[in-house]
């Protein structure tokens, strides 16, 4: 396997470092640089080729909504949640189930006693503060789930 030296702020390598016993970088490095060669390589009308761009579209979106995930549910963890509602995260297991879209958010309300059907939208976690549910998709929610984990696992046996 070919060698390559990339170059990252300083500030940004102090951050992976941090996430070294979780993160293999090589592995995340290929990802996107395979999407990356993917999208620019892609030919007219070849259907194949338009499934290859896809592909590495949903790869991208799904890495983003997992990125974003866990930075809002380490925030959340560390902002708002209760004692409860966090040791109540904690214990969220969904395992190697198969979830529709968006179940796991609907998951997530259950678990946190958010009775978003008598008590209207706002009552869900995921509300924008009105009367919108904006329900997020289950690559977030994991990821939003773990994120509130980490913080869990940091201070769950200080409190």
């Amino acid at each position: 396997m070919a060698r390559i030296n990339v170059s990252v702020p300083d500030s940004l390598k102090e951050r992976m470092s941090a996430l070294d016993d979780r993160v293999n970088w090589s592995e995340v490095a290929q990802a996107a640089f395979e999407r990356e060669v993917t999208a620019r390589t892609f030919k007219g009308d070849d259907m194949e080729g338009v499934i290859e761009r896809l592909r590495a579209s949903k790869d991208q979106y799904e890495d983003e909504e997992r990125d974003n995930g866990i930075v809002h549910g380490r925030e959340w963890a560390k902002r708002r949640a209760s004692f409860k509602e966090l040791k109540a995260i904690a214990q969220i297991d969904f395992g190697s189930g198969y979830f529709e879209e968006f179940d796991m958010g609907m998951k997530v309300d259950e678990v946190l006693n958010n009775d978003v059907r008598n008590e209207g939208p706002e009552a869900s976690l995921w509300s924008d503060g009105s009367s919108n549910l904006v329900m997020p998709g289950n690559a977030y929610v994991e990821a939003f789930v773990e994120g509130a984990k980490e913080v869990w696992d940091e201070v769950s046996d200080k409190i």
